[in-house]
């Protein structure tokens, strides 16, 4: 410890906010730990008592400061659903997407009194002149506004993004929502520090604008201005299947190159050494504060920064005791960083480069050292932020190092230089750097274009199911051991050829022995996935798509897509990488709308349909997409009957071809699933008309119902509930949505017979698990569980 206070330090209040977070006060493991950890330590390290007491003091002033701060993340704010009015001060920057409008607001006053919270605003603007207000106004404004109080929703689908809890670690508890423009009362002030940074973020976005070819613009403000708002989201994806997001993201990475190349031209123009460090000293801030703070770009900052004053001072800094300070210090400005993605990657990422390769580097000795030196930071990087993108995003592309290998450097000795060199060309006159830019431009298109077409084969990337807290800590201990091992100078070779084995033991997914069936919360829409043993996958209609805008002016640059936003980051956390069957029950959109993403996602086997003729453009152009990828299309008709083992059974008992129903609802694609003696029977949007032609061939009641047509009073009569009699009904519906589904009537008469009705409005996905003699029921919202026994 005495060589590295700093970083030890760090390490040890670091470790007392986790032992918060996961233990209450109450909890004594939670002191046991605490008290065991610094024990532990001076067993292994041998140190002194009063070093082990430093240590124990960091612990409990870590978890002490977290637990502190969890007493004051609370709120005053109670009158949730009343429309209220209330004035503060815009505290971020106004983003307009199509007819929403978002900010962070500080309130003043609430309701006619007065407050101090930081609240969400969303603003659906109702016309084109709103939208125009809307891009005038300024961070800054103090602003009055009138809007219903509602809670932040929590993941409403298994392993999703909880939005709740992100904005909880911004100390955030309510979202605003109103369709009335707010009004501003005040302008910012002209020397504002906030007015003043805005302004400065403006000139420069719009600097990079006049300079830069308007294909790139985006690209260009996202790795030199951190604004990353107008990417197509199609590419941000391309990027992020091959590991290479942090390209286009301002990390360590445009540190390095911006405070070396500030050196060097301060050095250059005729500035001595000392002067030389302490104006790029001065500069990092300001660039860090221009680009948005992230975690990554104040991580590399506080770094740079202690690097250079090192440098100043001729004193040698030691790498890990700079981390640790720049560990220490963003954690005690805000502990809730630890929790976010960004910030866990960059100083994971950087600590394995300070610690790995001094030791990897020399290995393997007969390649030059340019390459040498690139295959260890590639290895190094990818060894240890893979559990963490794992972990959060599920998914790994074995083409990722050899990306990283050719892009990351090229980025670093061109694309980024050039791009600074042109942005700063530019500021003076946009002309002088024509040439450069342009030339910028065609690398980068050409890049992007090889990047996208590539990220559309599915072989190119890899969905591992989401692992558990206790398979990360295996892996770091691995990897830690392998530095040991290293250290006693085992050889190189091995030591990678071990951790890819112990990895591989982990990560290979396990056989299941049950069925299960989740009922994706996909708004007004269907999406079932079925996964049944020896991970074979079934779908069941894809969810639906946003209804279109009427006017230009309201179309979102990312509008809402089932299969995008729901139904493939779900099946990326089970790890599902191939549908065996696509089952599409009829053709509306609010079945079709997501499928389109996932079979550009996932592999698919066969798509299962009625067999009616497409019957709107959206359904064209899907079968069209399925046809140019050579999947299977085979029409289903009543009596089709296959296995997947011998205790799982599916059976088609609509459409029947001789009798064609007057309604594509009553066409739908009806399935019972029969598995271990459990009967489940999936309806899509069947109508009295198809329920009454289906009576006679359902002789048994069923255990689970999906409620056809999302509970509209044209479905579900009361002869059918009767007949069906499921002991669980399961309703696929959005939540306020325009049709007024779930219908009363339908639920009276499940509730009558008995039936325990679960819906995704209320309770998000639904969980259905079957193993031989029980069958499970339980959902994302209500914790609690049904249980049917044989």
């Amino acid at each position: 410890m005495a060589r590295r206070p700093v970083y030890w330090l760090s390490l040890m209040f670091t470790g007392g906010i986790v032992f918060s977070h996961f233990f209450s006060m109450g909890d004594p493991f939670r002191y046991l730990l605490i008290l065991l950890f610094p024990g532990i330590w001076m067993l292994i390290r041998r140190q002194n008592f009063s070093e082990c007491i430093l240590l124990f003091l960091f612990l409990m002033l870590g978890a002490s400061y977290y637990d502190l701060l969890e007493k004051l993340n609370d709120t005053t704010l109670i009158d949730e659903g009343k429309t209220v009015e209330m004035t503060g001060t815009i505290r971020s920057e106004p983003k307009v997407d199509g007819n929403l409008l978002t900010f962070k607001l500080h309130l003043a006053q609430f309701d006619q009194q007065e407050a101090e919270e930081i609240v969400i605003c969303q603003v659906y603007l109702q016309s084109k002149q709103d939208q125009e207000m809307a891009n005038d106004l300024n961070r800054g404004s103090f602003v009055r506004i009138k809007g219903k109080l509602t809670a932040p929703e929590p993941a409403r689908n298994p392993n999703a993004f909880d939005y709740k809890q992100y904005l909880y670690h911004q100390r955030i508890h309510w979202i605003i929502q109103t369709s009335s423009a707010p009004q501003v009362i005040k302008d910012p002030p002209p020397f504002q520090f906030d007015t003043l940074l805005s302004s400065i973020q403006n000139y420069l976005s719009h600097s990079v604008e006049r300079t830069f070819p308007e294909k790139i613009t985006p690209l260009v403000k996202g790795i030199l201005l951190g604004n990353r708002d107008d990417i197509d989201p199609s590419l941000i994806n391309a990027y992020s299947i091959f590991g290479l997001l942090h390209i286009l993201a301002i990390s360590g990475l445009h540190m390095t190159i911006l405070s070396g190349g500030a050196l060097a031209f301060l050095r250059i123009i005729g500035l001595t050494r000392e002067s030389s460090l302490l104006l790029t000293c001065a500069f990092i801030p300001l660039y860090v504060l221009l680009t948005g703070a992230s975690p990554s770009i104040v991580r590399s900052g506080i770094m740079a920064v202690i690097f250079l004053l090192g440098n100043f001072l001729r004193k040698p800094v030691d790498g890990l005791n700079i981390w640790g300070a720049s560990l220490l210090s963003m954690l005690f400005y805000n502990p809730y960083q630890l929790w976010d993605i960004g910030f866990q990657l960059s100083f994971l990422v950087t600590w394995g480069l300070i610690v790995f390769v001094p030791i990897f580097y020399p290995h393997p000795p007969n390649v030059k050292v340019p390459f040498r030196l690139m295959i260890c930071v590639t290895m190094i990087a990818q060894l240890v932020s893979l559990p963490v993108l794992i972990y959060y995003f599920s998914q790994f592309s074995f083409w990722s190092p050899l990306a990283n290998f050719f892009l990351v450097p090229f980025f670093s000795l061109m694309i980024i230089p050039v791009g600074f060199a042109s942005f700063l060309i530019g500021l003076i006159h946009p002309g002088f750097a024509y040439l450069m830019a342009k030339v910028l431009a065609e690398l980068w298109n050409l890049i992007n274009q090889v990047v996208v077409n590539l990220s559309r084969f599915t072989w190119t990337n890899y969905y591992v199911e989401k692992p558990s807290f206790l398979w990360l800590v295996v892996y770091y201990f691995v990897l830690l051991s392998r530095l040991w091992i290293m250290k006693k100078w085992i050889k190189f070779w091995w030591t990678s050829i071990t951790l890819l084995i112990a990895f591989q033991c982990i990560a290979i997914p396990i056989n299941r022995q049950n069925l299960v069936v989740t009922i994706l919360d996909v708004g007004q829409g269907d999406a079932i996935v079925v996964e049944l043993p020896n991970r074979k996958v079934y779908l069941i209609d894809g969810g639906g798509a946003a209804i279109a805008p009427r006017q230009s002016w309201q179309k979102k640059k990312k509008p809402f897509d089932a299969g995008q936003n729901v139904i493939v980051p779900f099946l990326k956390s089970k790890g599902i990488n191939r549908i065996e069957k696509i089952i599409v029950t009829h053709g509306d959109l609010d079945h079709i709308g997501g499928l389109l993403s996932i079979i550009q996602a996932v592999g698919v086997g066969s798509v299962l349909v009625n067999g009616l003729p497409p019957g709107s453009q959206e359904e064209r152009d899907l079968f069209k997409s399925i046809e140019s990828k050579k999947i299977p299309v085979h029409k289903v008709y009543k009596g089709l009957k296959w296995h997947d083992n011998k205790s799982v059974v599916w059976t088609i008992l609509n459409p029947d071809p001789r009798h064609p129903m007057s309604s594509d609802n009553n066409n739908s694609v009806v399935i019972l699933l029969e598995a271990w003696g459990f009967r489940l029977l999936f309806t899509g949007d069947l109508e009295a008309e198809g329920e009454n032609i289906l009576l006679p061939y359902i002789i048994e009641r069923v255990d689970v119902l999906k409620v056809a047509h999302h509970g509209s009073q044209t479905s579900t009569t009361d002869q059918w509930v009767k007949q069906v009699h499921p002991s669980v009904s399961v309703i696929s519906v959005g939540r306020k949505n325009r049709f007024g589904h779930p219908h009363h009537e339908p639920l009276e008469r499940l509730a009558a017979i008995g039936s325990h009705i679960e819906r995704t409005d209320d309770n998000g996905a639904i969980t259905i698990e079957i193993k031989k003699g029980e069958l499970v029921v339980s959902s994302q919202l209500q914790p609690k569980k049904y249980v049917i026994r044989q």
